[in-house]
């Protein structure tokens, strides 16, 4: 590979300085998610949402490096709404609409624990 100009050059292994910022970022989302699934006490099995939440709220945190601006706001020129913003892991209640009128005295609530944003008004329980 020389001839043609190509050097390889091997990082160490677990050091995150030399790998650049992806590696950077990438650690920073799993300390995030990691912390908000221990502190929530959730199954291991919902680390994916565990992820996608650290994700949402990594984009929608203001950052020095963009002038105390977020990655949202750098692209849509718009501040971004977080009145939607929940404790990851905090109980939350989905409604049943499908109950029949002889069942009125049935739940009309699943109780679950919120997990993920879809959108501003879609959650994941």
């Amino acid at each position: 590979m020389l001839h043609r100009g190509i050097v390889v050059e091997v990082t160490a292994p677990d050091t995150l300085a030399q790998n650049g910022g992806s590696e950077k970022a990438r650690h920073y989302i799993t300390m995030r998610a990691r912390t908000m699934a221990i502190d929530a006490n959730l199954l291991h099995d919902l680390w994916l949402e565990a992820y996608k939440t650290a994700i949402y709220l990594s984009n929608i945190t203001p950052r020095e490096s963009l002038r105390w601006k977020t990655p949202y706001e750098v692209i849509t020129r718009k501040k971004p709404k977080l009145a939607h913003l929940y404790p990851f892991g905090c109980k939350a209640y989905a409604l049943k609409n499908d109950i029949l009128k002889r069942q009125k005295l049935q739940q009309r609530a699943l109780i679950g624990y919120f997990v993920s944003y879809d959108f501003t008004n879609i959650f994941r329980i």
